[in-house]
């Protein structure tokens, strides 16, 4: 899409969020054929062409990313909640739409996709408001949204699904006092996910979030600060160095484990990560307490 927004306000905020939004590998084109994988990019009804008229009959208001995309570059957004709403509508309507497909049963023989659509929705959903919340001039500039009433005028997700089948972010309300609540969120999904290693990182986002995270707590240009947590500790050079450390670790051994799949989730990589800094703290502390 063509055009820019404005700079400093809550429109770039928007623009930034939607950048991270498409290159979720969930969201993204994919490497290998080029294609999206469930269709949130461009309108549902070219995608998908058998299903228009039945989609359009379905849906109240169809929208796609690359939509909100044009509106946002072109001015035609104008207020921040309209723009979090449209994105989580994008979402909504995907859900709306399978979840009467899924079959209460399902087995290996049935068309397990609109269960996947459904799920996918949910977590994409929760990823794009985790990231809202990090941006201080779209949530100030939004101010308190409630999204139930912002999408049931436009969606019917809250009544053609049961109540424990509802996204966390149809409750949200748009604030600061939310902030901590979905970062605690945020933490607890991805430090407990499973990294699921025989898949590629377009197909794990945990895995994908810890090759991420790996690269960027070591990157070149800090690297002036990071290069003495880079290798194992020096045991003959620091002999007393493991009467204060009782489980010594470095960058090159966390990237072994993870290349040798000895984390099982991304809370044990992170944890371990956390490990490689405390452990500078205790040692170098011991001088000052003697």
């Amino acid at each position: 899409n063509t055009g820019s927004v404005a700079k400093g306000g809550w429109e770039e905020e928007a623009e930034s969020v939607l950048k991270k939004l498409v290159r979720h590998p969930w969201v993204s084109t994919q490497s290998n054929t080029g294609e999206e994988r469930f269709g949130w990019l461009n309108p549902i009804v070219e995608r998908y062409p058998a299903l228009a008229e039945q989609y359009k009959k379905e849906i109240k208001m169809p929208i796609c990313i690359n939509e909100v995309d044009a509106q946002l570059k072109t001015g035609l957004m104008k207020q921040p909640a309209e723009f979090v709403t449209m994105i989580l509508l994008v979402f909504a309507n995907a859900i709306q739409f399978n979840y009467i497909r899924i079959n209460p049963v399902i087995t290996v023989n049935d068309d397990q996709f609109p269960f996947e659509v459904c799920e996918v929705a949910k977590h994409l959903g929760s990823y794009f408001t985790w990231d809202v919340m990090e941006k201080p001039k779209l949530v100030e500039a939004a101010g308190v949204i409630d999204l139930i009433s912002s999408l049931s005028g436009l969606s019917k997700i809250g009544k053609v699904t049961p109540p424990q089948y509802h996204p966390p972010w149809l409750s949200l309300e748009l604030s600061v006092e939310t902030q901590r609540q979905l970062r605690a969120e945020r933490e607890a999904i991805l430090f407990e996910s499973p990294i699921e290693y025989n898949k590629t990182i377009e197909k794990c986002p945990v895995k994908h979030a810890c090759t991420r995270l790996l690269k960027s707590l070591f990157q070149q240009n800090i690297r002036k600060h990071s290069w003495h947590f880079e290798e194992p500790v020096d045991l003959v050079a620091n002999p007393g160095y493991k009467a204060f450390i009782e489980k010594p670790t470095s960058k090159r051994q966390v990237e072994a484990k993870f290349s040798s799949h000895q984390f099982h989730t991304m809370g044990d990589m992170v944890e371990e990560i956390r490990l490689i800094f405390t452990n500078a703290l205790k040692f170098n502390a011991k001088g000052e307490q003697t």
